[in-house]
């Protein structure tokens, strides 16, 4: 038995609302679909989890894939499916992680990669292969299909796409 606490910002004209939501007597459900082995840690897999409430059996509301199950279900019921493509967002910086935290994780005070803003730009782009290629073949080889990697508007933002699929599955 363990407990769950969820925060959920709605956002509503002219103010933002946090709800806390807490429940006891929760299980993690394993998706068995969603298992996979991640090729970047020996030993390793993946497997995302439904949050079930133990008293009633049924899925906690507020938890993400609950609102995104609910999301497939009404779309099947007219007739649709939910497909979408996601991004994983990061950031690079020259620094160590010991660096970084002498620095106080301040980003004006650690080493971007980039040298200037850098929207699409394919030298920048291909300064950052080494590490951004590493990721994507990871990725792929755990089973999450990627279709491609470009930098963004800040000097240190990266962004590595993934091809359409159901988001309850592909959601990570």
């Amino acid at each position: 038995m363990c407990a769950y606490i969820c925060f959920v910002t709605l956002v509503v004209p002219q103010q933002y609302v946090k709800t806390c939501v807490f429940v006891s007597s929760i299980s993690q459900v394993p998706d068995l679909r969603t298992a996979r082995i991640v090729s970047w840690q020996e030993k390793t897999a993946l497997v995302l989890c439904d949050i079930m409430n133990e008293k009633t059996h049924s899925l906690v509301s507020v938890n993400p894939r609950s609102v995104l199950r609910k999301q497939v279900a009404s779309s099947a019921a007219t007739g649709f499916s939910c497909m979408a493509a996601s991004e994983l967002e990061y950031y690079m910086y020259e620094d160590t992680y010991r660096q970084a935290f002498e620095k106080g994780y301040v980003q004006n005070k650690m080493k971007a990669t980039g040298d200037y803003l850098e929207d699409y730009h394919l030298f920048q782009t291909s300064r950052e292969e080494k590490y951004t290629r590493t990721f994507m073949n990871h990725l792929k080889l755990s089973g999450i299909p990627v279709t491609n990697t470009k930098t963004t508007y800040k000097h240190t933002h990266n962004t590595i796409q993934y091809n359409f699929s159901c988001f309850i599955y592909m959601y990570l």
